[in-house]
């Protein structure tokens, strides 16, 4: 598992800041297959790696609703195993329920 999240953490973050409206389902099938029926203490650094601050407001507001999309998406596969992390992500998007943009207010609505 060292391995793995060693050669993938890298390629995860570049894809993260230079997802594309072309790929971003694709990546989002992709995540959400990947976890489906998978242990998530076994796959908590990449639950962690989607989780770091989404809306940071770095990038554009596609980019941030790409993110909310990607790790719901991820976590939505996992259903019963991660209450703490859906509280978490509750947490952190409380505050931006006023977000200035609209796509990024319906992600999190969803």
């Amino acid at each position: 598992m060292q391995s793995l999240k060693k050669e993938l953490q890298p390629i995860l973050r570049t894809m993260l800041s230079n997802i594309t409206p072309d790929t971003v389902y694709d990546w989002g099938v992709s995540l959400a297959t990947a976890s489906d029926s998978r242990d998530p203490n076994k796959y908590h650094w990449l639950i962690e790696l989607l989780m770091e601050d989404p809306l940071k407001g770095e990038g554009a507001s596609f980019l941030e609703a790409s993110q909310l999309y990607l790790l719901l998406g991820y976590i939505s596969q996992q259903e019963w195993r991660v209450f703490e992390v859906l509280h978490r992500v509750l947490v952190y998007l409380r505050p931006h329920l006023t977000h200035d943009f609209q796509n990024v207010r319906d992600r999190i609505a969803r």
